[in-house]
């Protein structure tokens, strides 16, 4: 496992290196399906709301934020921040995409079910990887590595998705992906294994969670433009746990296996 790390990390550090200037973040513009370089260096800021699982394997929902921030310069690069993740491409390139991210994931702790909230607290983690992408004309194809550094689920996740995205009139497109997450033993102990200690504190039974496939997601990104400068980005998210995820005491008797996450964000561009 640790050699499959490790390979994973070096793949993506080697893009990242072989590339100048300022490190940078998604496949496509959120906001005009395009790709880069684009004309001029623009800024990009959202604001809006999203509904989405309390914690993982949960059947309890939450609102949440969404912040939205992108700069792009005219060499194509660009920066950006949505939701908890950062992320950048390095690459001013319109077929290889490749950088550094950093994703907070918040801590499990006093959620709504009393048997979950009984079991020890997750503590909240800071993932820090990597990213590839392709892309040829509507299709895009992209891998992500990343591993907790801040001794939260001290864990490790590697993200392989692809997508086609579909312009629409007035300035409008949409973007349909699948995407699916491998997580090595230590994230899916923490947040789907339950300990002897937690067995006795929570009542559910004892169970260990290997490292697997944990999801499949299919989601669908909808982008506006109102105006020159405003618009509206929506996002569908459907999500359903796998394997040892989907078996698991917190899932299979005090959750869901299914997971769904829907938002919209209002964007303005400078």
């Amino acid at each position: 496992m640790r050699t499959l790390k490790s390979l994973a990390l070096t793949v993506l550090a080697f893009g990242m290196l072989g590339s100048s200037g300022l490190a940078q973040v998604a496949t496509l513009d959120l906001e005009t399906g395009e790709k880069p370089p684009v004309p001029a260096t623009t800024l990009t800021a959202g604001l809006g709301l999203a509904v989405l699982p309390e914690y993982e394997g949960s059947e309890d929902y939450k609102g949440a934020p969404i912040l939205y921030v992108r700069n792009q310069w005219t060499s194509g690069q660009y920066v950006q921040f949505l939701g908890t993740t950062l992320s950048g491409n390095a690459l001013p390139s319109n077929t290889w995409q490749a950088g550094p991210l950093l994703r907070y994931r918040a801590a499990r702790d006093k959620v709504k079910n009393d048997r979950v909230d009984d079991m020890k607290k997750v503590d909240a983690a800071w993932e820090l990887g990597g990213f590839a992408a392709f892309q040829y004309q509507h299709w895009n194809a992209k891998v992500e590595a990343a591993q907790d550094v801040a001794d939260g689920h001290d864990g490790f996740l590697l993200t392989l998705s692809g997508g086609y995205t579909l312009p629409l009139p007035r300035a409008a497109m949409l973007n349909l992906s699948l995407s699916t997450t491998y997580a090595d033993e230590d994230y899916m102990q923490a947040y789907f294994g339950v300990s002897a200690a937690d067995a006795q504190r929570s009542r559910l039974k004892r169970y260990d969670a290997d490292a697997g496939f944990k999801d499949i997601s299919a989601t669908a990104l909808a982008t506006f433009r109102f105006t020159p400068n405003w618009g509206l980005m929506a996002v569908l998210r459907l999500t359903a746990l796998l394997g040892d995820a989907a078996d698991s005491p917190v899932v299979d008797d005090e959750g869901s296996s299914s997971q769904l996450l829907a938002g919209a964000a209002v964007t303005y561009k400078f």
